[in-house]
């Protein structure tokens, strides 16, 4: 079976499972500058949508997909009350919560409980910083307005265990390491959401010991949303993966192309 994976910016992620196609954390607000995010086309060979979780950089412009879209939109509780607070259509929209195991077409995803990164006090500054237009403002009071009035808990974070053709794929929703009894390790690909952190570098490389994954994807590392969000430094992660972990590359994909699993 052909595997396949592309970024389409910020935390949208498109994977291929021979005749399986499933996207994740699909958005569509203009403010991108490294990709164009997901489009209409993206929906056309579409098996399934899935959400991590409902914050503003990864849930924006549903409501566009959700009126195109024939299939079913999986997300959590909270991901379903700010959908139907945002008039979204809810008619393709299914529950899930950690523990659920669905089987779509050819891949079989295990919803995991995530944890969503801690925001470091030494971001604030940077952030504020980073609000050079009246946009940069509009989507600041958005975004802290959401974060009021539909504030995350953990149990609002999933991850997902993906697993076709005997290859299994990990993709986490925020980078906040979640400690389970028993947690996947090992995978032969961790997506993984490179955003958060001042100094992202060494946090990253302590969820990489943690999960022992073969490869790493990186995702969410661009400026999709500023100023919420800014370009990553992702070379500082993968020099410093060469020195503790070679024998597990990492990867910063091009928008929009397909890489093999």
């Amino acid at each position: 079976m052909d595997i396949g994976i592309a970024w389409l910016g910020t935390a949208s992620v498109k994977m291929r499972f021979g005749s399986t196609t499933l996207l994740f954390d699909p958005y569509s607000e203009p403010f991108q500058k490294a990709a164009a995010g997901v489009t209409a086309a993206d929906l056309e060979d579409l098996d399934a949508a899935f959400l991590t979780h409902p914050h503003f950089d990864h849930f924006a412009g549903a409501g566009k997909y959700l009126r195109l879209m024939n299939n079913p939109f999986y997300l959590g509780r909270r991901g379903l009350v700010t959908a139907r607070h945002h008039h979204f259509p809810t008619e393709n929209l299914r529950e899930i919560a950690p523990g659920d195991v669905l089987t779509i077409g050819e891949a079989r995803i295990r919803v995991r409980q995530g944890r969503h990164c801690a925001i470091d006090r030494e971001q604030i500054g940077p952030v504020l910083h980073r609000v050079h237009t009246p946009g940069d403002a509009c989507r600041l009071e958005r975004e802290l307005i959401q974060m009021v009035t539909f504030p995350m808990k953990d149990e609002d974070i999933f991850s997902y265990d993906i697993t076709a053709g005997g290859r299994r794929i990990f993709l986490m929703g925020s980078a906040g390491l979640c400690e389970e009894a028993e947690p996947p390790r090992g995978m032969d690909l961790l997506v993984l959401p490179y955003q958060g952190k001042v100094d992202m570098a060494p946090y990253a490389l302590e969820i990489a010991r943690y999960y022992e994954p073969k490869r790493i994807f990186l995702s969410h590392f661009d400026d999709a949303f500023p100023p919420m969000t800014c370009r990553m430094d992702t070379e500082a992660f993968t020099a410093l993966m060469a020195k503790e972990m070679p024998a597990c590359p990492v990867l910063t994909p091009e928008a929009g192309r397909f890489y093999a699993v």
